[in-house]
């Protein structure tokens, strides 16, 4: 990426740690067994790494090793557990869930499964009730996404928990965003499943984790081979990527603490550049509970897309990363009541450890000058 580029669309995706691509290298060239073959000493050094990694995922979120399924990210995962789901049970989500939610949701609606999405409230949040008002889906299980990717906003999962249990619901929590950025215990939030991505805490594309508790319900598989990962993702196991995880996941949950107050930092400075800067900007999302590094507001009176254009040295976005190019406004700012007028004037800033107060001031000051800019050529 060259050197002048201001980064600031961590939600879409990270810089992979140097730390972390120094753990994975000696598994392209000098250790590459494969895991399954246990017949031999290059097959139980990739077995072994893989067990590391999995036991450094699982701590990052406070769960048992068992209960950790390596996949390829967290898409994978959430398409494995709503499709084994579908199959014997009715599903309750939101709207504001990651398009790898809600996509499948649709598909699963349209073979006539039951599926009900639950309405959110301005912030993005469960409303209170919606669980427990669901008579005709006691037993299903409930997927809420833990922190939106787009508003930041952090939903309270354990009230989530409380509506579930007098129903036995199943809860799933969508932790992309969360994880590495917030404390995550398993147990804290109850939930049964969790899905995660390496991407989106420093780790290298391509891996990711499904969480399931004690295997208290039989997945069944999307594809069918060897057997690995308890045959619910079987397929040889990316063991250098896999590592590369583990190894950001340690990283994480060594530097949480502290990395968590800087991203807060570096998203309030940004925040109070711009919005002490220009009139008619609000803060979206729930200010006082949502993700660290993530900051999404509104500028009345520009277009987010052009802004873009008079930007191009920072890269930020006007919505959820995997939504770009489809012409369509965000469905989580619609969620949330946003007009369509002011989603095509909301943008996202998703900071990150290697982001620098340096940038965050030089980003801001170009924001600022841009639309400032875009304002004055109105009239």
């Amino acid at each position: 990426m060259p050197p002048s580029l201001i980064y600031l669309d961590n939600n879409a995706t990270t810089k992979v740690d140097p730390r972390v691509v120094e753990k994975m290298l000696p598994y392209f060239t000098e250790r590459y067994g494969n895991p399954s073959s246990l017949s031999h000493p290059a097959g139980w050094s990739a077995k072994n790494a893989l067990d590391n990694a999995r036991e450094q995922v699982a701590a990052l979120i406070h769960a048992s090793p068992d209960d950790i399924i390596f996949t390829s990210g967290a898409t994978e995962s959430n398409n494995i557990l709503l499709f084994a789901a579908a199959l014997s049970t009715s599903i309750l989500s939101t709207p504001v869930e990651h398009s790898s939610i809600l996509n499948p949701l649709r598909h699963i609606a349209r073979e006539e499964s039951n599926v009900l999405l639950m309405p959110v409230d301005s912030l993005g949040r469960v409303q209170a009730g919606s669980i427990a008002s669901a008579d005709a889906f006691e037993g299903a299980l409930v997927s809420v996404i833990l922190a939106n990717n787009e508003i930041g906003t952090i939903q309270n999962m354990r009230d989530v928990a409380e509506e579930c249990e007098p129903g036995e619901f199943l809860l799933h929590t969508d932790a992309t965003q969360a994880v590495g950025k917030i404390p995550i215990n398993v147990n804290d939030l109850k939930v049964d499943f969790l899905s995660l991505s390496a991407h989106k805490f420093h780790g290298p594309k391509g891996a990711g984790a499904l969480y399931i508790r004690n295997n208290r319900f039989k997945l069944s598989p999307l594809t069918f081979g060897g057997g690995q990962e308890h045959g619910i993702r079987p397929g040889t196991e990316n063991v250098p990527a896999i590592v590369g995880m583990g190894e950001a996941a340690r990283l994480c949950a060594e530097e949480l603490q502290t990395n968590s107050g800087a991203l807060a930092g570096l998203r309030d400075l940004l925040q109070q550049n711009i919005v002490e800067s220009l009139d008619d900007v609000r803060v979206n999302g729930d200010i006082l509970n949502r993700l660290p590094n993530t900051l999404s507001i509104t500028i009345q009176g520009i277009d987010a897309e052009e802004l873009l254009l008079k930007v191009p040295g920072v890269c930020f976005s006007t919505g959820s990363a995997c939504e770009t190019g489809s012409g369509k406004s965000s469905h989580v700012l619609a969620a949330i009541g946003m007009p369509q007028k002011e989603a095509r004037s909301t943008i996202r800033f998703a900071v990150s450890r290697f982001t620098t107060n340096e940038e965050v001031n030089r980003a801001a000051d170009l924001i600022v000058q841009a639309v400032r800019s875009m304002r004055r050529h109105q009239f």
